[in-house]
């Protein structure tokens, strides 16, 4: 009973759409579609300022597509900022779409402001002898600028020692630049040795140099140095050289010793050498062989002359410069002081030891005297020994008669 009653709804609903078809399509064909009614919903603008929208009858409900012109220009959107691009300011361009048809542009605008530029950048430091550079950019457009920094020049420290000259060997000191660390060197001479006084002994001069053996006060290394002589113009002193006998002394005269400068080769000092005086021994002098007797030292007073003496000077206390021999009598020879103010003699007897009949020291011949001594002598001696052998005689006789 229920399926019945469903089956006989479903039919009558489905008959009325059918009639209502029919009476609305017999309907439209005699509208005379006097009001059409648009979908603002529908309208596309394909392009500006040309429109299509859809339409449909107020009476009859046809619907239909129509074209429209509505005379205006594309309303722009004004852009889309994430597409806006400074090309150069005050120029840039930015993407927009037009608010009917939808058409895309990138349009170029002037908004009349200079650039917005970033403070100064760093990119490259400048260094001694290499320029620098910095740049700034345009927040808005992009452009950048750039300046040079001029190079910067070294500004060194205090030097360093870095190596210790000796008195031999070269040394170095070294010294940073305070802008970049770069060094520089330089070489310091070698000392030299410090002179220790030097061994005079080891002088060897050419008379206007010399060289002599020293040894460092530094280092204490023995090394040669040459040096120039400057003792003969005053500037230094001399430096002399050992006492060298030039005139020796004897028993009554004095001796001469000299010593030259060892570096001018040409200045010299002398001394006198005391006598060496007499050296007696059983009454005669051991050196010189001069009898003790022989030996006088007259000292005449003031008014009254020495009978062999020449002058009245007094005896000196000094060392005698004695002359050479001379004969004083046949018998002596005499030796006297040249100084003028001193009246010392000495005097001996003539001397003969190679029988030429001459004094071997003053040279004087007495051979006339020698031989009358010697006749004297002769006959003396034979008397006495014919009286020697006359008094053995006589006592041998009276002997043999006993």
């Amino acid at each position: 009973m229920k399926k019945k009653s469903r089956l006989t709804v479903f039919l009558a609903v489905a008959l009325l759409f059918v009639s209502l078809f029919t009476v609305s399509t017999f309907a439209a064909s005699d509208c005379s579609h006097e009001e059409w009614l648009g979908d603002a919903d529908t309208i596309d603008y394909s392009t500006c300022p040309s429109y299509t929208i859809e339409e449909w009858c107020s009476n009859c409900g046809e619907t239909r597509v129509v074209t429209y012109n509505d005379g205006g220009d594309h309303e722009w959107s004004g852009g889309d900022v994430d597409t806006l691009v400074y090309v150069s300011c005050p120029t840039y361009t930015i993407e927009e779409f037009c608010l009917k048809c939808g058409e895309l542009r990138t349009a170029t605008y002037y908004d009349g402001e200079s650039h917005s530029w970033s403070s100064w950048q760093v990119i490259k430091e400048a260094s001694c002898g290499v320029a620098g550079e910095e740049s700034r950019s345009c927040g808005r457009c992009g452009k950048t600028e750039k300046i040079v920094l001029s190079a910067l020049t070294h500004s060194y420290g205090p030097w360093q020692s870095y190596v210790a000259a000796t008195c031999e060997k070269t040394g170095k000191e070294i010294c940073y630049c305070m802008n970049c660390g770069g060094e520089k060197t330089r070489v310091l001479p070698a000392t030299g040795h410090v002179s220790g006084g030097g061994d005079i002994e080891t002088i060897v001069s050419s008379g206007s140099t010399y060289t002599i053996t020293d040894f460092c006060a530094e280092c204490g290394v023995y090394f040669e140095r040459t040096e120039d002589v400057i003792c003969d113009t005053g500037e230094e002193d001399h430096v002399f050289g050992e006492w060298i006998v030039s005139k020796k002394p004897t028993c009554v005269n004095v001796g001469t010793e000299k010593r030259t400068c060892l570096l001018c080769l040409s200045s010299y000092e002398t001394r006198e050498v005391p006598a060496l005086g007499h050296s007696f021994e059983n009454g005669a002098c051991s050196v010189c062989g001069v009898d003790k007797t022989d030996v006088t030292t007259k000292v005449p007073d003031e008014t009254t002359k020495a009978p062999d003496e020449t002058t009245s000077a007094p005896v000196k206390d000094h060392e005698h410069n004695l002359s050479a021999w001379k004969k004083l009598n046949e018998k002596k020879h005499v030796s006297e002081c040249q100084d003028s103010d001193c009246a010392y003699k000495l005097s001996k007897d003539h001397l003969d030891k190679d029988f030429d009949k001459k004094c071997d020291d003053c040279g004087c011949d007495y051979s006339e005297d020698i031989s009358l001594k010697s006749a004297l002598g002769i006959a003396l001696g034979a008397a006495v020994g014919f009286g020697i052998l006359y008094m053995v005689a006589a006592i041998v006789r009276s002997g043999k008669e006993r």
